[in-house]
């Protein structure tokens, strides 16, 4: 313990592994290996933490802890998210965990409620990725794919780049000349964006 309160978290990781592989039937083993993934996660070795949480997960399925070991998972993969010009399967995975953990706990559980408050930054995130790719179809004369990534960015409906979704489908359509779709579209964001 001293070296994870010294914040040396490489080493107090290896410690805690140790202690997990030499007493596997010790009753404070659970204990053990949630302090042994907290300190990969804090040392930001979060892959290596997710497998143990992971692990802990399946060897420990009904542990009082279940909620806060999906949390850290969460972290896990949020703490690892990327700008919008690179793959966003971390900010995807962190998506999909946190609906997990919605799904398994109520909305006033202090995880859920923390995990809550990351969300419109994942879609944040994922919204920038589509305009960003849509963007870039249009730019390519390729207005069918750009509307294609447009209107996949509708889904995040809290999203900062809706607006500008909305104005390059209408754009979009203009170039096919699809007026009615474009003036539905331009209606839609002269409405909704005045």
């Amino acid at each position: 313990m001293q070296k994870l309160y010294k914040q040396d978290y490489p080493k107090a990781a290896e410690s805690f592994k140790k202690i997990f592989e030499q007493h596997p039937t010790n009753k404070l083993i659970a204990h053990t290996e949630l302090i042994y993934a907290y300190s990969l996660y804090l040392g930001a070795q979060y892959d290596d933490a997710f497998d143990v949480y992971t692990n802990y997960l399946l060897y420990f399925p009904t542990s009082m802890d279940v909620t806060y070991v999906r949390y850290m998972m969460f972290l896990c993969y949020y703490n690892q998210i990327l700008d919008i010009s690179r793959d966003q399967t971390n900010t995807e995975n962190a998506l999909a965990l946190f609906k997990q953990l919605e799904a398994s706990t109520t909305k006033n559980n202090p995880y859920y409620i923390d995990a809550a408050k990351k969300i419109p930054i994942i879609n944040d995130y994922l919204a920038a990725q589509q305009l960003s790719i849509g963007v870039m179809h249009l730019k390519a004369n390729n207005p069918l794919a750009a509307i294609h990534r447009f209107q996949n960015l509708m889904k995040y409906t809290s999203t900062i780049h809706i607006p500008e979704a909305l104005y390059k489908t209408v754009e979009s359509y203009i170039i096919l000349g699809l007026d009615d779709q474009a003036i539905k579209y331009f209606a839609i964001l002269e409405y909704n964006y005045p």
